[in-house]
């Protein structure tokens, strides 16, 4: 940005974003760690409209210039960034992982990874810790953004600045009022998607347009409240906070007045131009590459009970000499040639695109390259796919389009849940087959079966729309009269304001409509993919070793529902199928007969579901099992 002085206060506020998420991805103190993002899209939004509107004033303005600059920029630092994953990857991810990686890798390179990652993944999972180019949604936001909005300020700064002025406010309050009311009705995609995001970037735009804000006294004491609003939300927030939304002010303003209060010879100023600080903020965005595939690549390989500080704290130095060496030989010698030959630039750019898509695309044709794995290792991943067309909406609850459950024959009983639920399916349908039964699957993925229940932070859940989901379930019960109800979910994995009152009141509705209720308790929930523990037990069998939860914590994580179950609703039949899924030691049993019994960390696979047919068959056959605490 050779049009703008350079600013290293700007660059010291760069390294405290990067740590804050580095810090936060290495599990180092920072719950709230992942707010250095939103530090940067202000930043980046600042420092691009200053750039902009700098050269429209001047006349020099060129597309073609600036998405060359952004190009050098950005794209080698990452393209390296993605060939090196795509190394590990061919060293050491299953076949399935390969292939998602290789979709990333694709989605990366149509700069949207954002809607891959947002159709994909909830970002504060467990299951994402593992996704080496996860960190790229970001990426995405901001290239979108670099692609859109030059095109829109400088066809309207040319023509109106006030109005443009105007508009990109409006635009602005659209998109923060859009992203709070997604947090809480769909927050993946208030999370990952621009239209949500784009307040952020646009709240710097407003700071670089109103350059005499800048020069008010007022804010160089209100830099320092800023800087203490970023460390209390660093502290503060966690993976349970609702963002971005509200919580996702705190660091915005935050940033916006440290930058306009950092003015020239004040203390902010000073402490951000520390020379530690912006040497930090010079490989800011090597560091970002870079942290997130070692510790993703960390977390693949070792199971959490062997992730201790001996074998972790090397990745930090590893990660900072990393960047450090993108920095000095990829970024710096790129962004220093090619002079003004922008059109070869925007080609070479071209070319890096399509060449990552290229390896993205390899890895989907070679269905992940399997070869790399002995029969056994592959036998323990390769399940059947998933259960997602067990899945109903509340229009196929109407039409009574649902899956059935045995053979034909007027329905005797009622399957209605979550997830699991579905991954019961096969083994209740087995079960009912084996007693001539014939019952109906009521189900939808991260959604409790609750009546007047919703939780919103549940990513492939029905949100708001879970009550009106579970009424009509409830309504489709009592129109076939259906006379037993077995309720099977993750239980524990629900937030707990409103679920225990709700449950109460479901159970109570069903039992004044003389149904006989059965609850069945979650299965075991281990802190790994099951089908992964188990190839990488036999491939690095020294370090994985037992895998898997004991019957002791299933039975501290189990206990507490069993006994609110005794003391308020005992009417109903409490199963606990996790006594078959434990060994005489309390070890947890993952396999059988060289089958995996799980699909991911939860999820029983349809072999699992299967395997649990005769304990299904003695309760469609009225064993009720008593709501006593598991001794």
């Amino acid at each position: 940005m050779s049009s703008q002085s350079y600013r290293p206060e700007i660059d010291g506020l760069r390294a405290i974003a990067v740590l804050s998420v580095v810090l936060f991805h290495f599990g180092l103190g920072l719950p709230g760690g992942f707010i250095g993002v939103d530090v940067f899209f202000v930043l980046s939004g600042y420092l691009i409209t200053k750039l902009l509107a700098a050269e429209s004033s001047q006349g020099r303005f060129s597309l073609e210039r600036f998405w060359a600059r952004r190009i050098r920029r950005l794209m080698p630092a990452l393209v390296v960034t993605i060939a090196v994953t795509f190394g590990l990857g061919l060293a050491v991810l299953l076949p399935g992982d390969l292939i998602k990686l290789g979709q990333a890798i694709c989605a990366q390179s149509l700069l949207a990874s954002n809607f891959y990652f947002w159709r994909s993944v909830n970002y504060f999972s467990g299951s994402a810790d593992v996704l080496s180019l996860l960190h790229t949604w970001s990426l995405a936001v901001e290239e979108q953004f670099y692609l859109i909005f030059p095109l829109l300020f400088c066809y309207g700064w040319s023509r109106s600045p006030r109005a443009t002025y105007r508009i990109l406010c409006l635009v602005g309050l659209a998109s923060l009022g859009l992203s709070l009311w997604l947090t809480m009705k769909s927050p993946a995609l208030a999370f990952y998607l621009l239209p949500c995001r784009a307040w952020e970037l646009l709240l710097g735009s407003w700071l670089a347009l109103t350059p005499a804000l800048e020069q008010k006294a007022w804010l160089r004491p209100a830099s320092w409240l800023g800087l203490l609003a970023l460390g209390v939300a660093n502290f503060a927030y966690s993976n349970q906070t609702p963002f971005p939304g509200v919580a996702a002010l705190v660091p915005c303003l935050a940033t916006f007045v440290m930058v306009a209060g950092a003015q020239p010879g004040s203390l902010m100023c000073r402490m951000l131009s520390q020379p530690p600080l912006v040497k930090v903020g010079l490989i800011s965005y090597s560091l970002y590459l870079w942290h997130w595939p070692l510790v993703a690549t960390f977390s693949y390989l070792v199971p959490e009970v062997r992730r201790t500080f001996a074998l972790s704290w090397p990745l930090l130095p590893t990660a900072l000499l990393l960047a450090y060496a993108s920095w000095k030989w990829v970024e710096q010698p790129w962004r220093q040639r090619g002079g003004s030959n922008y059109g070869t630039t925007l080609w070479v750019g071209f070319l890096l695109l399509l060449g990552q898509l290229g390896l993205g695309t390899s890895l989907l044709v070679g269905r992940g390259f399997p070869a790399r794995f002995t029969a056994q290792e592959l036998a323990f991943t390769q399940l059947e796919p998933g259960d997602a067309k067990l899945e109903s909406s509340q229009k196929q609850v109407e039409m009574d389009q649902l899956p059935k459950l045995g053979e034909g024959g007027p329905l005797t009983f009622a399957v209605w849940g979550d997830s699991h639920a579905m991954a019961l399916a096969p083994g209740f349908d087995l079960a009912a087959r084996r007693l001539k039964r014939c019952g109906v699957l009521l189900a939808h993925s991260s959604t409790a079966p609750l009546l007047d229940y919703q939780d919103t932070t549940q990513k492939f859940g029905l949100g708001t729309q879970a009550p009106a989901f579970n009424r009509e379930v409830f309504a489709y019960l009592k129109r076939h009269q259906i006379r037993r109800v077995i309720l099977v979910g993750k239980w524990t994995g629900y937030q707990p304001h409103g679920f225990y009152p709700s449950l109460a009141s479901t159970l109570q509705q069903l039992k004044d409509q003389g149904m006989r209720v059965d609850l069945i308790l979650q299965v075991p929930l281990h802190q790994l993919d099951v089908p992964r523990a188990l190839a990488f037990q036999k491939r690095y069998p020294k370090l994985w070793g037992e895998a898997g939860t004991t019957s002791a914590r299933y039975a501290n994580r189990s206990n507490p529902l069993r006994t609110w179950l005794r003391d308020n609703a005992p009417w109903v039949h409490v199963i606990d199928l996790g006594t078959e899924l434990f060994g005489p030691s309390g070890q947890a049993i993952l396999e059988h007969q060289g089958q995996a019994l799980y699909r991911d960390e939860g999820h029983l696979s349809r072999y699992g579901s299967e395997r649990m047919a005769p304990r299904l068959e003695a309760i469609l056959n009225n064993a009720p099992e008593p709501t006593s605490l598991r001794r």
